[in-house]
C-alpha cells in the first residue's frame, strides 16, 4: 500500500482535491443561478387584444412567436411541449419583454401573449423566492475539502513544490476562467462541471508534466 501511494502520491492527491474544488464551487454557482418557472396557457384574441389596449402606452403585450428573443422561444417551447405546459430553468431570464400594464413585474416576469402557430397563448413566467439548500451547504462543504486536502496533499511529501505548484496553477485557471466568461451562461450542472474540470486539471497536468522542465 505504501509503495503504491508512493508512486502516485502526490499526484492522486491534487487530482482528488481540484475534483472536490471544482464540484463544490460549481455546486455553488449553480444553486445560485436564479430560478425561473414559465407556464404556457391557450387564451383568445380578444383576452390578449384587451391586454395590449390596457398597457397604457407601455408598449405592445402581444408577441409574434418569431419576435421574441432566442431564451424566450426557447423556454415557451419547453414549456409548451412538456406535459403540464410548464417548464422551470435556472438562469434563463426571457428579457427584452415588456409585460402587460396590470402586472406588476419588471421585464423577464409577469404575463405576456405569444401568437404561436396562428393561435394565442399566455406566457407567465415567475421567479419562486428561495433560500439557500443543501446544495449551497454541500458546495461550501466540496469547496473546503477541496482546499485542505489540496493543502495536505501538496506540504506532505518530498515534491511538495511541485504538487504545490501544480494545484495553484488548477486553482488560478479555474478561477480565471470563470473571471472571465462567468462560464458563458451554462446552466446545467453537468456542462458546469465538465468546463470547470478541463479548467482546472489542464494547468495543473501542464505543470505538473513541465515541471523538471520548469526547473532545468
Amino acid at each position: 500500500m505504501s509503495v503504491a501511494r508512493s508512486r502516485w502520491w502526490p499526484a492522486s492527491g491534487v487530482a482528488v482535491a481540484l475534483a472536490l474544488l471544482v464540484a463544490g464551487m460549481q455546486l455553488f454557482h449553480y444553486t445560485s443561478l436564479a430560478e425561473f418557472t414559465y407556464r404556457v396557457a391557450a387564451t383568445t384574441q380578444s383576452v390578449a387584444t384587451d391586454a395590449a389596449q390596457s398597457s397604457d402606452g407601455h408598449g405592445t403585450v402581444v408577441y409574434q412567436f418569431a419576435d421574441l428573443p432566442a431564451t424566450a422561444r426557447d423556454v415557451f417551447r419547453r414549456a409548451y411541449e412538456s406535459a403540464n405546459n410548464q417548464t422551470t430553468v435556472r438562469g434563463v431570464e426571457a428579457t427584452a419583454l415588456v409585460a402587460t400594464g396590470d402586472t406588476p413585474a419588471s421585464p423577464g416576469g409577469g404575463l405576456y401573449y405569444v401568437v404561436y402557430r396562428g393561435s394565442y397563448y399566455e406566457l407567465t413566467i415567475r421567479q419562486p423566492m428561495s433560500a439557500p439548500g443543501a446544495g449551497t451547504l454541500l458546495g461550501y462543504v466540496c469547496t473546503g475539502a477541496g482546499v485542505l486536502y489540496g493543502l495536505y496533499a501538496s506540504l506532505t511529501h518530498e515534491q511538495r513544490a511541485r504538487a504545490s505548484l501544480a494545484f495553484a496553477a488548477g486553482v488560478a485557471g479555474f478561477l480565471g476562467m470563470y473571471g472571465l466568461t462567468d462560464w458563458w451562461a451554462l446552466n446545467g450542472f453537468l456542462s458546469l462541471l465538465a468546463v470547470g474540470a478541463l479548467c482546472a486539471f489542464l494547468p495543473a497536468v501542464a505543470v505538473w508534466s513541465g515541471y523538471e522542465t520548469l526547473r532545468s
